[in-house]
């Protein structure tokens, strides 16, 4: 028998884990992947890294980071030493989203909106205070999530133009919704944590490296090192009580099934995976939780094409555009790895990969004609149908948080309630909080009356 069985290796798995075995405990972790690191990965193609998407992290993302310390892996991010983006539209280049050091934490990002093209005073003006609201609300409020984002800057001025504009720029690379349809308690709470968080909340950081050596070699040998026994790949297929504990059904260990045993068990899987392993056990109101898909293009060009680091596009179909050439492992003689990320992103699924990669490449023509004349070496498409779970109205009150209501059945996720969208910092707060949770219920079960306990272990 283990202590604790981890099902799902991704960010929130890795967390859980670490920070059980770390607190003495025995720990079991159950991948059904060859590789941990769930929705972040890479593959070769050619001699080029491409990861699934461009996953990205802000100065606050605190636990994010910490991971990526107990990992060893944070010199291998890059963090902007301060928010500093440039904005373009097909009508050129259209300022910058820039923090300003020298003003309050709330005002940092005010001159940048100000000069902000194709939006009006009046809607700059309503923009500012809107923000400020949704930075004083309660993110926990029930009423701000059954409302919509979209309706609620309307209602206060908005234009719908400044909408899809300007407010789609910060809410939908985020949240993975456009901003319209987001519920107004997950915008209050990026609003809030991020946007107009503490001074550098908003500074960008990303991996120097591909996906699977920041996440998944690390994590396996960070996990190792722990004394953390990981069978992968290798599926739950069924969850159940024995006496007081659990029994997991464990698939896909060459080819044989096994079952372990253990006093507690966290459920660290997607919320459908979670909700279909966990139903005959528990209620799983999270089951109703809908998804949002995110398509990742990236183009190798012969030649350098597009200037730099990060640009952001306020006009579609393009939104956030990276240079990706030193995770690629691509050298400056050798071309540039351009990466496209399109977040929410219904309309790109049923395309074609290779009709995505053309409308994509001539939308970044129109804008950086070098890229007109360069060379077109490789384009890969990646599609991620379920990528996130939508946090559309209504949303936070179906996800939950670690405590399941079943004594020692814990839940970890990005999905979970953790403040935040579902990100990598959703992920490892959500892994955190897990593990808290379960260390919690363990030590009451060890300071219950031994009468009790044997009494328990007959059920």
């Amino acid at each position: 028998m283990t202590d604790v069985v981890v099902i799902g290796g991704g960010l929130a798995g890795i967390t859980a884990a670490l920070d059980l075995a770390d607190a003495g405990v025995d720990v079991t972790l159950v991948e059904r992947k060859t590789t941990l690191g769930g929705a972040t990965w890479s593959f070769v193609r050619d001699g080029v890294f491409y990861d699934n998407g461009q996953h990205v992290h802000l100065r606050a993302c605190t636990s994010y980071l910490a991971l990526l310390e107990r990992l060893g892996v944070a010199g291998s991010t890059k963090m902007q030493r301060r928010l500093d983006v440039p904005l373009v539209s097909y009508r050129g280049r259209n300022g910058r989203l820039r923090r300003h050091q020298n003003l309050p934490a709330a005002l940092q990002l005010a001159p940048s909106l100000a000069l902000l093209g194709g939006i009006s005073a009046l809607d700059k003006a309503i923009a500012a205070r809107a923000m400020v609201g949704l930075a004083r609300m309660d993110p926990t409020d029930v009423a701000a999530d059954r409302g919509s984002l979209g309706p609620w800057l309307s209602a206060r001025g908005q234009s719908e133009g400044a909408i899809g504009r300007l407010w789609d720029l910060l809410i939908r690379a985020t949240c993975n919704v456009p901003a319209a349809d987001c519920s107004v308690a997950v915008a209050a709470a990026v609003v809030r944590e991020g946007i107009l968080g503490p001074t550098g909340a908003a500074d960008i950081g990303w991996s120097r490296v591909p996906l699977s050596d920041l996440h998944a070699k690390a994590g396996a040998r960070a996990l190792d090192l722990a004394g953390v026994e990981v069978l992968a790949p290798a599926s739950a297929r069924e969850l159940s009580r024995h006496g007081s504990g659990f029994k997991t059904v464990v698939g896909g260990r060459g080819g044989k099934d096994g079952t372990i045993y253990s006093q507690a068990v966290v459920v660290a899987l997607p919320h459908d995976a979670a909700a279909a392993l966990v139903a005959p056990l528990r209620p799983t109101p999270f089951a109703a939780l809908t998804t949002s898909p995110i398509v990742n293009v990236q183009i190798l060009y012969d030649r350098r094409v597009f200037p730099y680091e990060v640009a952001a596009f306020l006009d579609p179909p393009l939104q956030w555009v990276f240079d990706r050439s030193e995770t690629a492992g691509i050298r400056p003689s050798r071309g540039q790895c351009v990466g496209f990320s399109l977040s929410a992103a219904g309309r790109w699924i049923r395309p074609r990969p290779q009709e995505v990669a053309r409308v994509v490449a001539s939308a970044f023509e129109a804008v950086f004609p070098m890229a007109a004349s360069a060379s077109i070496l490789d384009a890969v498409v990646t599609k991620e149908r379920r990528a996130t779970f939508c946090p559309v109205a209504g949303s936070s009150s179906l996800r939950v948080g670690p405590n399941s209501g079943l004594d020692r059945l814990v839940y970890a996720g990005a999905w979970t309630a953790t403040g935040w969208p579902a990100t990598m910092e959703g992920a490892t707060r959500s892994g955190r909080a897990a593990a808290a949770e379960v260390l919690s219920q363990l030590q009451r079960r060890q300071d219950e009356p031994a009468s009790l306990v044997m009494a328990a272990g007959k059920e």
